[in-house]
């Protein structure tokens, strides 16, 4: 029996050490957009250090030039904490992208030293019709406490 408290234990602890950041649905925009597969390299980002972030998915409407890939740091809902990072889809992959293609994009983020404890990140595919980034085509959220240093 101790054996098997034992090895439950260790094997809770492996997994919270492998555990990989999740995303959900920003359900604060309307009409709610499309949850891409979201990663990030390092998992948790280090402040002062670049991460990469991919985006995976597939739109109902198609890519055209001023469409954005971007990530911002947020806190206290959706305040940028610095500058969000944000890529013309279209400076690096061939435009138009057809509805129903599958997107994947890669970028850099350097992320700031003074990164603070607490923070979400919002990753998302902005529509350029849509200057108020209010309906992204594509966004995905891991919030406070679920991301970060506190993964």
């Amino acid at each position: 029996m101790k054996n098997f408290i034992v090895a439950t234990i260790i094997l809770a602890m492996i997994s919270m050490v492998n555990a990989k950041t999740e995303f959900v649905p920003c359900v604060f925009c309307y009409p709610v957009p499309i949850l891409p597969i979201i990663t990030f390299t390092p998992d948790p980002v280090v402040a002062g250090k670049p991460a990469n972030f991919t985006i995976e998915t597939v739109l109902d409407k198609d890519i055209t030039t001023g469409d954005k890939f971007a990530i911002a740091f947020v806190q206290s809902g959706i305040t940028p904490i610095f500058e969000p990072t944000a890529v013309d889809i279209c400076s690096e992959k061939k435009c138009p992208i057809k509805a129903l293609t599958l997107i994947d994009m890669t970028t850099s983020v350097a992320i700031p030293a003074d990164l603070p404890k607490e923070y979400s990140i919002m990753v998302f595919i902005s529509d350029h019709n849509d200057p108020m980034n209010q309906s992204p085509l594509a966004c995905g959220i891991c919030t406070e406490g679920n991301c970060g240093s506190d993964n």
